[in-house]
């Protein structure tokens, strides 16, 4: 058994302990919170070498049946908007290393490279074909390619821009950085870009802490039902 599974919890627990209301984070600072400073947390060698090889066994069989539908979203950007299918990124990745993480562009091509929450006009710049691909979450399919890199993995803290307002509250809690990016993760299905980069980094930090293949399955089906539903997702 995994060291992260012989703790019970559940994911309303993370809102209540890693997220707590605003006049509660005014009055109990970091400082005071033990249960925030969990930040030396080691990856269970096991859970990390068996993540790993679904991840690599997932991303394969994924890629291999949906290549021709990722080919068609492909030829459908550059045919509908020009410019390039895809949009590679910089994004911090595990132990702080930037890597270029690629999604199907779903914006003009000549948008600044920001946050989605920090782009005013987004709607604007965002494309009738990119539209449809963010609320499907059909453009982050090419991600895919950097779980197969090492560079992600299914389940983790979402990668930030190097700029992200997100980086500042993240580094309150550096057992983030010790665990590899996700495609999704805990903050995306409690909220996803309608939460502060407060509880997002809340959110991390207890998914961090809790380590499992059960609570990594458990997000896995928070994600589907968010998906489907096409709630919180800009």
């Amino acid at each position: 058994m995994f060291q992260g599974e012989v703790v019970k919890y559940n994911l309303r627990e993370a809102e209540a302990t890693y997220a707590p209301p605003l006049y509660q984070q005014k009055t109990k600072p970091i400082q005071n919170r033990p249960e925030l400073q969990n930040t030396n947390a080691e990856i269970p060698p096991g859970y990390a070498r068996l993540k790993r090889s679904l991840d690599i066994f997932c991303a394969s069989t994924l890629l291999l049946f949906l290549s021709p539908i990722m080919a068609l979203l492909w030829c459908g950007v550059k045919i509908s908007s020009g410019g390039p299918g895809l949009f590679w990124s910089p994004r911090i990745g595990q132990d702080g290393r930037t890597f270029k993480m690629p999604k199907f562009r779903s914006m003009r091509k000549d948008t600044r490279v920001v946050s989605r929450e920090s782009l005013f006009e987004s709607k604007d710049a965002i494309t009738p074909l990119g539209y449809i691909l963010r609320k499907t979450s059909l453009d982050e399919l090419p991600q895919l390619i950097s779980v197969l890199r090492g560079d992600m993995s299914f389940i983790g803290p979402r990668p930030l821009l190097p700029r992200d307002a997100g980086q500042i509250e993240r580094q309150k809690y550096p057992s983030i950085q010790k665990i590899k990016p996700g495609i999704t993760g805990l903050a995306q299905v409690r909220g996803r870009n309608n939460i502060t980069p407060q509880k997002k980094a809340r959110l991390d930090a207890f998914y961090a802490s809790r380590l499992s293949l059960k609570l990594d399955f458990r997000i896995l089906l928070e994600t589907v039902k968010t998906v489907i539903t096409g709630k919180d997702i800009m």
